[in-house]
């Protein structure tokens, strides 16, 4: 620096003060080399320094990810599971509606053969006292009540699982987002 610099220098240090507050030949203002902003030299993502309000982020935003895949993933199995069992409740209903020996044979219907017309049948027709009235003119109307109860839960159980791959991959874009919002930061700020 010159002598007027360093006079003018000197001027400003005794009207102004501190010195961090200025500008010293391309330094940033409250920048020492001690800071924390020139501390992030690993570019390999393994541990930027004094990361801890970026960590936390990831941290928090891992966490509401992970509680959302976990509800999304439980509410679609809970819907399906009562959009079974309300299938199985609409066919032996149908059963009912036949009579009283047509609903002593719904017991049989189970959530594993109530969808389809032939295991309807051949269920049936392997209980003694069934084999009767086994036949298309109680199975179809029971795989059509039962599935006209599973398609509005399948759509919505359906949705949610769509939700729950939408959450994965925001997160997954999220992560990688922030990680490399790192690397500019620390290339921005010029760290050695």
């Amino acid at each position: 620096m010159s002598t007027i610099e360093k006079d003018l220098l000197e001027t400003y240090k005794e009207v102004f003060g501190d010195e961090s507050d200025m500008l010293e030949s391309g330094m940033y203002p409250n920048v020492d080399e001690k800071s924390s902003i020139c501390e992030c030299a690993d570019i390999n993502n393994i541990k930027l320094g004094k990361t801890k309000g970026r960590d936390k982020y990831l941290k928090h935003l891992k966490g509401r990810c992970t509680r959302g895949i976990y509800i999304s993933s439980l509410t679609t199995v809970i819907l399906t599971t009562i959009a079974l069992y309300a299938a199985r409740a609409a066919a032996i209903a149908t059963f009912a509606t036949f009579g009283e020996t047509y609903s002593a044979c719904a017991s049989y219907v189970t959530i594993f053969n109530m969808l389809k017309k032939a295991s309807i049948i051949s269920t049936l027709k392997g209980v003694g006292a069934c084999t009767t009235i086994a036949g298309p003119d109680i199975a179809t109307p029971a795989t059509t009540a039962a599935l006209g109860a599973i398609y509005p839960c399948g759509i919505a159980a359906l949705v949610l699982l769509i939700l729950t791959v939408l959450l994965i991959i925001l997160y997954i874009w999220l992560y990688r987002r922030r990680k490399r919002s790192w690397k500019h930061e620390c290339k921005k700020h010029l760290c050695k």
